[in-house]
């Protein structure tokens, strides 16, 4: 499909400005949609200084008891907010507050914050390599036509700018899918999982914990990956282990999260894997491939408009 989609554009190449104008009509929305992505890539950054806000708070206070922010609101990160005003509370509610579930909860923030920053400057350095080739490439495009004389074809480099940008549009959209599809699993996941851990030995009854951490969703999901499901498939044998003899699963649920930071350090590399193949891909069609088409075009044209003539029989 994309590369019947590519074919289009290529024959558009060929016809004059007013066809080439309708094609915009058909990339606007494909170009809205990287733009909102890479514009959430920026926001990205604020969200990381928010997660390294709630980590320094927590780590105040479960070294000196301290609350640096007074009355202010927590900062929001992802689930993790939610989830520590959880501990809290269940600190509250059964008497004593586990400083080790504390801990626990602030080294999987840590975790997930190291991948976040590594993530996000993989993806700006990816896209900031693409911006600097598209730079190039369009600056030896437009010393081609000034240096030949063609004014009268500024509309190629347009032509070409839609298409880098097109380029830049299809990896930034591709990236989020492929995040989703790898990650999106495992974050719920891992989210249940995180419940549980804080449920346990909270003085709440077995079935209070089941509900809270929503556990008959990982009962009834179901998973492509096969480590992700032999991962479910140990929480939930956990949890029925804890119903059949009334043994605190505690040390078997971090046990299996300890696991679960493992398969999430080989997933964010498979996503990093596929970030490099559609920043290839990008590059090799949208930017290298449309450029080589104009530059012919372009010395086509001028052939036919300079010296050279066909020769006749």
């Amino acid at each position: 499909m994309l590369l019947f989609s590519l074919i289009i554009l290529y024959a558009y190449a060929f016809l004059p400005k007013e066809k080439v104008d309708l094609i915009e009509s058909c990339i606007v929305k494909f170009l809205q949609s990287g733009f909102r992505e890479i514009n959430l890539l920026i926001q990205t950054g604020s969200k990381i200084k928010n997660g390294l806000l709630l980590e320094k708070y927590i780590q105040r206070e479960i070294n000196f008891g301290i609350n640096i922010l007074k009355n202010e609101n927590l900062p929001i990160y992802k689930h993790f907010t939610e989830l520590y005003e959880k501990v809290k509370d269940v600190g509250k509610k059964s008497g004593h507050v586990d400083e080790e579930k504390k801990r626990l909860f602030c080294h999987i923030l840590s975790a997930d914050l190291s991948a976040e920053k590594k993530l996000r400057e993989y993806i700006v350095n990816n896209i900031a390599q693409m911006f600097l080739i598209g730079v190039i490439i369009l600056g030896v495009f437009w010393m081609t036509i000034f240096q030949f004389e063609m004014k009268n074809s500024m509309g190629h480099l347009y032509f070409q700018l839609m298409m880098q940008i097109s380029g830049l549009g299809l990896f930034t959209v591709t990236l989020k899918r492929t995040r989703k599809k790898y990650l999106g699993p495992f974050i719920y996941i891992s989210s249940r999982l995180q419940l549980l851990i804080i449920y346990c030995c909270s003085g709440y009854s077995i079935q209070k914990v089941l509900s809270e951490s929503k556990f008959h969703t990982l009962v009834d999901a179901k998973f492509k990956d096969s480590e992700l499901e032999q991962l479910n498939n140990l929480i939930i044998q956990s949890i029925r282990g804890w119903q059949s003899s009334g043994q605190d699963p505690e040390e078997d649920l971090i046990f299996i999260h300890k696991k679960m930071e493992l398969f999430f350090e080989s997933l964010n590399k498979k996503v990093e894997r596929m970030a490099s193949f559609w920043r290839l891909t990008s590059l090799t069609i949208f930017y290298l491939g449309s450029y080589l088409v104009n530059i012919l075009i372009l010395l086509q044209t001028f052939l036919n408009d300079s010296f050279y003539t066909p020769s006749t029989l």
